[in-house]
């Protein structure tokens, strides 16, 4: 609540109630209007709101003019609220929530603020109230209420209290205050005005138009909200954070805010221009040559050219980069291995022809080539950043559609439209909201947030009922996301294919969704997620059968003996691994009777430690959202030797072959079958065990348009538009 800080500004009121002391002249009354009025109003009844559309991707986004503000208008930097009050009134104090605005010729004071609101919900008006009046009790007799009731504050509908007293040193002059307290999802708003009773009457209408302009959301951390999109964010604060070489993250992640590449994936999922205007591919598939445009610029104005983004790539190859995803994304041009392996001064397979040419060469004909060119890793950065030093992504001359604008700790992270990218974003702002109080779901019921992801609980209750007012701004689609286990076969006991068996069968996939995700997830038998093309369920070769997992045991060369301790390996920092970690345990040790123990890698480290044997662990727990879709960026990263993904260092002959044949395959419907038989063989194996497959569930504001909600990281936030 907000009782500390409310006695300590009251104790300051002696430089008001001072003024009161000498009787001024009455202030001329202002002309009466008809609907002015601190009694209460009549508030309009909402228009529900339309369910939101997807609109098309703009071509062409016209420059919103800075919004005008009047004169007395204040914007509270924090909490976002916006008065307008009178040019005379002088502001002479603001903290964290709370805003203090002086009028010395009226004898005038006005405070509003926003704190949280109670855990009931209600307007803490009498608190309110009994605050006022001990903190008033020094210089105020005899306070009696005079009015109660509810009116308009700004959008939200306020209670409030009128109270009159006497000043004790000068009891001719009648003193009064009113009261004003107004929750708004997971905030309270209050307000109290205090002056002599004779100001009430002859600034009334002054007052009722202050409190009817008050807009509770009109600004977030000093930004215009007609102009910014909000969302919840993280601070970022190593370079993984914003460097598009290091770490992971999608492209709509803040690496693709920042930066472009030379294509992008659309909604839609297919590949279209971005820093490069068009391409054209050889006859064998090998060779591709990339035209940039002309308007392709960073964010200072220069020119982005052929020679930036060969730079970036050789950046990210250079093995004292230490680049994620290098070889995933990059891997299949000719010389990218090499320059990793350090055998190599340069990607032999790349030339900048001109200013605005570049020749890429493939090791092989990879029909899915494009695709990758839409992940962060291959984004195009302005080599003289390097210069600034280790932080330099902190400041960057941006290639992409927004610039870092500011970073305040533990609140916020602000991009503003980057004007020299060549299709400027609609929205001027996008705000990243961090460490808010209350939940996502409230502070979006509150307008706080244009976008939320929900928790099961919530998406279940609001998918399930079409009465919710929150039901239509409802988005659910499943991800392109799997958790799966990887089993190394090169450790027993899992080198014994029973034993493998056994585990995969004793793998309870409903009751994982059922406790995880109150049944919003979907179970998964298969590793490509449904959303996926070549997705196929027939592909499945084990379910929940604890009878069969115990008779595989028992075919096993451990019948009649009991398993070793097994180690799980996964990503963590040490202490409890979790309700999904502790339910596949507890499972395992139901119906086999085994011990597995978790042994924690630091997350950044686990791909190259997992990958290099430097673990203990002979099941290793895995997830993996596509990054573009085909179903080589799920099969072939996971489970094809020397790839960065694959855990487990899985190395099967049969398996490869496949996986080699499927990449080069121009022939779509042979692609996908190919690709349907290396899952069989994988999942028949048990090198894998799939578990879950992640289902997106989204609120989407009505205010916004042009914000599809897709199943992998296709960067949308320059998309959006605010009606």
């Amino acid at each position: 609540m907000f009782r500390n800080r409310l006695i300590a500004s009251l104790l300051t009121f002696s430089l008001v109630l001072s003024a009161c002391a000498t009787p001024t002249p009455e202030p001329t009354p202002e002309p009466p209007t008809a609907t002015a009025t601190l009694a209460p109003t009549a508030t309009a009844t909402p228009t529900p709101s339309a369910t939101p559309t997807i609109t098309p991707t703009p071509t062409e986004t016209a420059t919103p003019a800075p919004t005008n503000r009047p004169e007395g208008f204040y914007v509270h930097p924090l909490q976002g609220f916006a008065v307008t009050t009178p040019s005379d009134w002088t502001r002479y104090e603001s903290d964290d929530n709370l805003v203090i605005f002086d009028s010395e010729r009226d004898a005038l004071r006005m405070m509003i603020g926003r704190y949280g609101a109670a855990s009931d919900g209600q307007p803490q008006l009498n608190f309110l109230v009994n605050d006022l009046k001990n903190g008033l009790s020094s210089s105020v007799s005899g306070l009696t209420e005079t009015d109660r009731g509810e009116r308009a504050l700004g959008d939200l509908t306020a209670v409030y209290a009128h109270y009159t007293g006497k000043l004790r040193d000068n009891p001719e002059v009648a003193f009064s205050f009113t009261a004003f307290s107004a929750v708004d999802g997971p905030f309270e708003y209050v307000a109290w005005i205090s002056a002599p009773e004779q100001t009430f009457v002859a600034r009334r209408s002054t007052l009722d138009t202050l409190l009817d302009g008050f807009r509770a959301n009109a600004f977030v951390f000093g930004l215009d909200r007609a102009e910014t999109f909000v969302r919840l964010g993280f601070e970022p604060r190593d370079p993984e954070d914003l460097d598009p070489a290091l770490g992971s993250g999608s492209a709509d992640a803040y690496k693709g805010l920042l930066f472009a590449g030379l294509v992008r994936l659309t909604a839609q999922f297919s590949v279209e221009p971005d820093l490069a205007e068009s391409w054209q591919v050889s006859d064998d598939g090998t060779v591709y040559t990339f035209t940039l445009r002309e308007d392709a610029h960073f964010a200072d104005g220069r020119a982005i050219t052929a020679e930036d983004v060969r730079s970036s790539w050789e950046r990210v190859a250079d093995p004292e980069t230490r680049s994620n995803g290098v070889a995933t994304y990059l891997g299949d041009i000719v010389g990218v291995q090499a320059r990793l392996d350090g055998e190599a001064d340069s990607i032999s397979g790349l030339t900048a022809i001109d200013d605005r040419t570049l020749q890429v060469t493939l090791d092989g004909p990879k029909p899915y080539f494009l695709a990758k060119l839409s992940y962060p890793v291959t984004f195009v950065m302005d080599p003289y950043d390097l210069a600034k030093g280790d932080r330099w992504m902190f400041e960057p001359n941006a290639s992409g559609p927004f610039v870092l604008s500011r970073i305040v700790t533990d609140e916020v992270v602000v991009f503003e439209r980057n004007p020299e990218y060549h299709a400027p974003a609609p929205v001027r702002y996008l705000a990243y909201v961090i460490n808010p109080g209350g939940s996502g779901l409230s502070l979006y019921q509150a307008g706080e947030l244009d976008v939320t992801g929900l928790a099961s609980e919530d998406a279940l209750r609001i998918r399930s009922d079409a009465a919710d007012p929150l039901h239509d701004q409802l988005y659910t689609v499943p991800s392109m996301c799997t958790s799966y286990i990887q089993i190394d076969p090169a450790r027993a006991p899992f080198d014994d294919p029973a034993v493998r068996r056994a585990f995969a069968l004793a793998v309870d996939r409903q009751g994982l969704v059922e406790r995880l995700s109150a049944n919003t997830d979907l179970p998964a038998t298969t590793i490509l997620p449904p959303a996926m093309p070549g997705y196929s369920p027939d592909v499945a070769a084990y379910s929940y059968d604890p009878e069969a997992a115990k008779a595989a045991l028992a075919e096993s060369t451990y019948a009649g003996q009991a398993l070793p301790t097994i180690t799980l390996s996964a990503g963590g920092y040490g202490g409890d691994p979790g309700d999904y970690v502790n339910a596949l345990i507890a499972t395992w040790r139901q119906v086999l009777g085994v011990t597995v123990r978790v042994e924690q890698i630091d997350p950044v480290e686990f791909p190259r430690l997992a990958r290099e044997g430097e673990r203990e662990g002979q099941l290793l727990l895995a997830g993996w959202c596509a990054d573009y879709p085909d179903p080589e960026n799920f099969l072939d990263a996971l489970f094809y030797p020397g790839k960065e993904y694959n855990y487990a260092a899985l190395d099967n002959a049969e398996l490869n072959a496949l996986l080699e044949a499927a990449r080069v395959e121009s022939d779509p419907a042979a692609r996908l079958a190919l690709y349907q038989q290396a899952e069989t063989l994988i999942l028949a194996e048990g090198f894998a065990i799939p578990t879950m497959h992640g289902v997106i569930d989204v609120l989407v504001s009505p205010r916004i348009e042009g914000y599809p909600v897709v199943p992998l990281g296709v960067r949308t936030s320059d998309l959006v538009r605010i009606k």
